[in-house]
């Protein structure tokens, strides 16, 4: 006769079962990974990208270098890693605030970018390098947040309304945009002032 454990007489009786712990090394190891990623943020954010080096992330989360080598191989992959949920991010905010006309699409791009900052100005900063430079192994995510733009900025490109063709209006907005969001960080009408901002580069005078 087989034995059952206390998981199937939960499981037939209709019951959760209890969520498997981490052993204590993975929760251990999960931790110092957060704890990295922690640190590179504020580093990053307070010293720029070229002057963060590992040696200094893993003195200051007091771990050894080689720890921190078994979570991360090098600088870029700690980036990625800070990037990657950023650029999924304003790609589902995107799909969601999608513009139902030209009239709106300027509306619409500031409306994305302004929650985005709100909630992750540092991974934004990091993210521009991707989005307008070399997207490496985020390119599938980058192609997705060009793509998306570019479908927003083409009727205004059809209405004869962009300065510059799409493409270009769309780096120029991705770049200025974060920008003029940094510039602007606590003024009261902060979106106001960003979305006549935009206008002002993006569009022709009409």
């Amino acid at each position: 006769m087989e034995k059952t454990t206390a998981s199937d007489r939960r499981k037939a009786a209709g019951e959760p079962t209890r969520k498997r712990r981490l052993p204590r090394v993975e929760r251990r190891r999960e931790r110092a990974r957060r704890r990295i990623l922690d640190i590179a943020t504020e580093r990053f954010a307070a010293t720029g990208l070229d002057q963060v080096r590992l040696e200094d992330i893993a003195d200051e989360a007091d771990i050894s270098r080689a720890t921190l080598y078994s979570h991360f191989a090098s600088k870029d992959e700690i980036l990625r890693e800070l990037v990657r949920p950023v650029l999924e991010e304003l790609i589902r905010l995107m799909k969601e605030k999608k513009p139902a006309s030209s009239a709106q699409a300027i509306d619409s791009l500031v409306e994305v970018y302004t929650t985005m900052w709100d909630q992750h100005s540092v991974g934004l900063v990091l993210a521009l390098r991707y989005i307008l430079h070399n997207p490496g192994e985020l390119a599938d995510l980058v192609s997705k947040i060009q793509s998306q733009t570019d479908s927003v900025l083409r009727p205004l490109n059809s209405d004869g309304v962009l300065r510059l063709k799409t493409d270009l209006s769309r780096n120029t907005f991705i770049q200025t945009a974060i920008v003029m969001l940094d510039v602007l960080r606590g003024e009261s009408n902060r979106e106001a002032l960003f979305r006549e901002a935009i206008r002002a580069i993006i569009l022709k005078k009409g």
